[in-house]
């Protein structure tokens, strides 16, 4: 619904706007009119980890190991905040041509003691 969209959209907005951490996108820039929100996030040119997994099959356990930390780490960042992702999946994981990890999509996120 329109409604749940745009609470969705505020939601992502506010965790933008006020988290910062290396393994978490990072909006640069946000204009906002009566009708919409038009947010400017960094580049991440690799692509997400689903298209990744889709074109090499499988990582090898070095690899796994240093995104497994990345995850943990990018993840308690958000606990630390007192936040849920709620959303996470390869699709959401964008990687880096360096091949660093960038959490995304925080518009399902919840913070913890709200309703």
């Amino acid at each position: 619904t329109d409604k749940s969209l745009k609470e969705s959209t505020e939601n992502e907005k506010e965790i933008l706007l006020n988290l910062s951490h290396p393994f978490l996108l990072t909006m640069t820039y946000l204009i906002e009119n009566e009708k919409r929100y038009y947010f400017f996030l960094e580049y991440i040119e690799g692509g997400n980890m689903y298209k990744t997994m889709e074109k090499i099959k499988r990582f090898d356990e070095d690899s796994v190991k240093f995104y497994a930390a990345q995850l943990a780490l990018g993840l308690a960042y958000l606990h630390d905040n007192k936040l849920i992702h709620r959303d996470l999946k390869l699709e959401n994981v964008l990687m880096d041509k360096n091949g660093y990890i960038k959490l995304c999509d925080f518009g399902l996120a919840k913070l913890l003691g709200c309703t």
